[in-house]
């Protein structure tokens, strides 16, 4: 009985070692906040992580007036993409849900898509949140973001 009892705490506790912890309800989760970036002076990415598992993205493009020489103060596309997020170490997996577009101004129409998880690999130091896509492939590609 007692080594059936050690194997049956053994397999538990196995179990646990080897579960994915997801933090990101942690009140100590570094990534709740809103970060932006300004990408090629014409491109304004802004990402928001909740302490409730979800977030936000908004990317708006904006035209340059060559003459003027300043961005047109309306994006040409204003984008906003909805979700939820896990994390697991230095990993976070985002499950997007919607996704919405407004062109010059106008009203937001839903985009036809198919929902999809993606995991990218962050860093956070003090201000600032590395995200890196297709982290490990020679296809990686970085943004650094601005804590506001």
């Amino acid at each position: 009985m007692r080594k059936f009892l050690f194997f049956a705490f053994a397999l538990v506790a196995g179990a646990l070692a080897f579960t994915s912890c997801d933090n990101s309800n942690d009140p100590n989760n570094p990534l709740v906040g809103t970060w932006s970036v300004w990408q090629s002076g014409d491109f304004y990415n802004e990402i928001s992580f909740d302490g409730n598992s979800t977030y936000t993205t908004i990317q708006d493009y904006y035209f340059y007036d060559g003459e003027a020489g300043e961005l047109i103060p309306t994006p040409h596309e204003h984008v906003v993409i909805k979700g939820s997020y896990t994390i697991d170490g230095d990993i976070v997996t985002i499950h997007q849900t919607s996704q919405t577009i407004s062109m010059d101004g106008g009203a937001a129409e839903n985009i036809e898509w198919e929902p999809e998880d993606e995991q990218i690999k962050f860093k956070v130091e003090g201000n600032t949140l590395t995200l890196t896509r297709n982290y490990g492939t020679e296809y990686q590609s970085e943004q650094v973001f601005t804590k506001k």
